[in-house]
């Protein structure tokens, strides 16, 4: 999927890995233009408190960001990667996170 519906799957399942014992959630990155995932990578392993949600209009791109994150070994929980575009993204993320 693309577009929202590729944006609000990552964001359900931030919600869903995020929660701490008090039901808090963790920061959310949100990395938009993230070609090909060099950036988000060093978010999700700059501060492991927060999850990291990459986006790119470029299917490509997003592809081989993933392959990037599984290669070193990062949880999704951590770090997801959509294809979709900037507006999307935020308005999925301002209308459906769950954190702060």
């Amino acid at each position: 999927p693309s577009g929202s519906a590729a944006a609000e799957r990552a964001v359900e399942a931030l919600n869903r890995a995020g929660v701490g014992p008090d039901g808090s959630r963790p920061p959310l990155v949100l990395d938009l233009g993230c070609g090909f995932g060099v950036s988000s990578l060093g978010m999700a392993f700059a501060d492991p408190s927060c999850s990291v949600l990459a986006v790119d209009a470029s299917a490509h791109c997003i592809g081989f960001a993933r392959a990037v994150a599984r290669r070193w070994r990062v949880p999704p929980e951590r770090l997801q990667h959509r294809h979709s575009n900037a507006r999307t993204a935020l308005d999925v993320v301002a209308t459906a996170y769950k954190g702060p």
